[in-house]
């Protein structure tokens, strides 16, 4: 990717397109997050197959190998896919690596919150529309993503399986 940062929307066409080729393995050069409103994806990543339905966020960092089926569901598709280089976030990509550690692929509650996800990422996507998008802003939307996916991860993970964080107080 030649791009600090890109975004697409993939639907039920594409889905099927992408389900009709075989699967491979991937090496990204890149930070991918994507985020499901409907859908289903079935992720190879870290030698652990994973099957999961929309709502859904998942995170591939960069130079993991992974391999990504996709599927409809309910006859509909409709994710967000972001792609990123790591320098584009470099103050936040450790929290990201800590945070998705070995927890890739996440299931998130339907409603008002997950909705301001596509809600962000249908802004992000125009705002890179523009022929002089302004990286500042995609950068602190991307960032109230990531705030808002953890927040969301809280609510439905139980407190043995939160990733604990250390924080510093000075």
């Amino acid at each position: 990717m030649n791009k600090l940062f890109d975004i697409f929307r993939l639907d039920a066409n594409k889905a099927i397109e992408m389900a009709s080729k075989p699967d491979a393995f991937f090496v990204h050069d890149f930070e991918e997050l994507i985020i499901g409103n409907q859908g289903k994806l079935e992720h190879f990543i870290n030698f652990r197959l994973h099957s999961i339905e929309a709502p859904l966020v998942s995170f591939i960092a960069k130079g993991k190998a992974h391999k990504i089926a996709v599927g409809l569901q309910n006859g509909n598709f409709d994710m967000w896919v972001l792609r990123f280089k790591s320098e584009f976030i470099a103050e936040t990509i450790f929290q990201l690596y800590t945070s998705f550690h070995n927890q890739s692929d996440q299931i998130l509650q339907t409603g008002a919150c997950f909705n301001r996800l596509s809600t962000i990422c249908e802004i992000i996507y125009q705002e890179m529309q523009h022929p002089a998008a302004d990286l500042s802003t995609v950068k602190h939307l991307l960032s109230a993503l990531f705030i808002m996916i953890e927040a969301e991860r809280k609510k439905v993970l139980p407190d043995d399986q939160q990733i604990r964080t250390i924080q510093n107080e000075t």
